[in-house]
């Protein structure tokens, strides 16, 4: 979905792209449990009942944690500049519309990849060298930054970040494996994706609201 944001960075929330892409997977945190996710969620169907809801609640989780997660990532690729999307507001229809096609085209290269046994493993590692190359071309050339501004300052905790998500990945990562439906390996990796999200995601959480907490004391000191 990258290139599509890069052709026409104002048509497109980048954001809902890449979580309307990743919404059908979604559906797998809920293998064997009888909910009626899936196939649904890879049908065209589903692009509106599931993925769609989906991809909206992805962006607002993404955009709310941003800054937080940002500013403790390494000072590399211009990946602090990605603190910058918390500040994008999109109209709602550009941001439906981006998820929806970021879900289609994941069920299209579902489709092809279908075709032949050969082509999954092929298509994922074109995938992969071309969403490096795209990310360094971002980095390379500031987007992000030219596209949003600077990223929101906000204080900077490396081992309250650091413990809060361990704390919280740690333990979601060892239940994993005895969850249902364990054993289909594209189940446990959309899991453990979904474990790291949301310990980045608490992390940010307790970081943000911790730092409040102690300007307000501080504020009140005085």
């Amino acid at each position: 979905m990258l290139p599509l944001k890069l052709w026409r960075p104002q048509w497109f929330d980048g954001v809902a792209l890449a979580a309307g892409a990743a919404a059908p997977d979604v559906s797998y945190l809920f293998d064997g449990t009888g909910w009626p996710v899936w196939p649904l969620s890879h049908q065209w169907l589903g692009v509106l009942v599931w993925n769609l809801p989906v991809a909206f609640l992805l962006t607002w989780l993404l955009r709310a944690a941003a800054p937080s997660v940002a500013t403790h990532l390494p000072d590399v690729w211009a990946l602090r500049d990605y603190g910058a999307l918390a500040r994008v507001r999109h109209p709602v229809a550009v941001t439906g519309l981006s998820a929806m096609i970021g879900a289609a085209s994941h069920i299209v290269a579902d489709d092809i990849e279908d075709l032949h046994p050969l082509l999954e493993p092929a298509l994922t590692v074109v995938g992969v060298v071309a969403a490096v190359a795209l990310a360094r071309y971002i980095a390379r050339h500031r987007l992000i930054r030219a596209w949003h501004g600077a990223a929101p300052v906000v204080p900077i905790r490396p081992v309250l970040f650091r413990t809060t998500a361990a704390a919280v990945a740690i333990p979601g990562a060892a239940v994993v494996p005895f969850l249902p439906a364990a054993f289909l390996s594209h189940t446990s990796g959309a899991r453990l994706i979904a474990v790291i999200t949301v310990a980045l995601a608490v992390a940010a959480a307790v970081t943000t609201a911790s730092s409040g907490a102690a300007s307000r004391r501080s504020f009140r000191g005085r």
